[in-house]
């Protein structure tokens, strides 16, 4: 079922509010871990320079199952809800440009009729700027050192390499960048290749890119929009009476580039 009109709520400037309206409908079944609360919420934003695009994606299941019947908003746009994009029904839409979604908190409502309401809100991260990649030339065996500049808002960074034809295809290397530094390295395995005699160099060009990401962005949500997908699904942030699951935005910076020689 697609959603109805909803009724937009007036925001602050520096604020993209993500209005979730809930009622009552048939739904289909998906599977998710057993929840407790009657609400279960799975989310992702999305602002990728790169692609010029900024996307926003929410699952949201009723006593377990998909809720299909909500009306769900993002500053002034109202959310599809369909596969087109995923393998099951979500919310999803293309909000404009990268800088559509604006550095401050996403307000998030939920509201099913009059008897339940609940405001969540997700910090939007500002820019990141990837400021050296070294070695520019890879050796084998070489690890990769990358610098950046630090983003307001954030609450951590992911660093990811992948080959350049192979950019948002669900391939590449991710990992999470420890103690919130602005720097950190990739190791050898992102650009090798396992053959019968071992690793072995995988030549040719990687992009490497710099997530800034708050709360906990919905992995599989997510993929469908990040040149590498996140590294794991961080823990539900989202723990009340009768709404649970998880929600968080990602900002990727502009890629570098490495270029990897084969071996001698």
């Amino acid at each position: 079922m697609r959603p109805r009109k909803a009724v937009l709520l007036p925001l602050p400037a520096l604020a993209l509010g993500l209005v979730l309206l809930l009622f009552a409908c048939d739904s289909a079944t998906l599977v998710r871990p057993r929840i407790d609360s009657t609400y279960y919420v799975a989310g992702t934003l999305v602002k990728e320079p790169n692609r010029n695009v900024s996307v926003a994606a929410i699952e949201l299941l009723r006593n377990d199952e998909i809720a299909g019947d909500l009306f769900v908003v993002v500053g002034n746009d109202t959310l599809a809800f369909d596969t087109l994009n995923y393998p099951i029904d979500v919310y999803s839409r293309n909000l404009g440009p990268a800088d559509s979604l604006l550095l401050g908190n996403a307000l998030i409502v939920t509201r099913d009729g009059t008897t339940f309401s609940d405001t969540l809100a997700s910090m939007v991260p500002g820019n990141i700027t990837i400021t050296s990649v070294v070695p520019q030339l890879k050796g084998p065996a070489d690890n990769v050192s990358v610098s950046w500049t630090g983003a307001a808002n954030t609450e951590g960074y992911v660093l990811a390499a992948v080959k350049q034809d192979s950019v948002y295809e669900g391939a590449g290397w991710a990992q999470f960048v420890q103690g919130g530094f602005t720097s950190g390295t990739i190791n050898d395995s992102a650009f090798t290749r396992t053959t019968l005699q071992g690793a072995e160099p995988n030549p040719g060009i990687y992009y490497i890119y710099v997530y800034a990401f708050t709360g906990s962005p919905d992995s599989a949500l997510s993929a469908a929009w990040l040149p590498v997908p996140f590294p794991a699904q961080l823990p539900d942030n989202i723990d009340e009476t009768d709404l649970s699951g998880h929600i968080g935005t990602v900002v990727v910076s502009y890629f570098g580039t490495v270029e990897v020689l084969a071996a001698p």
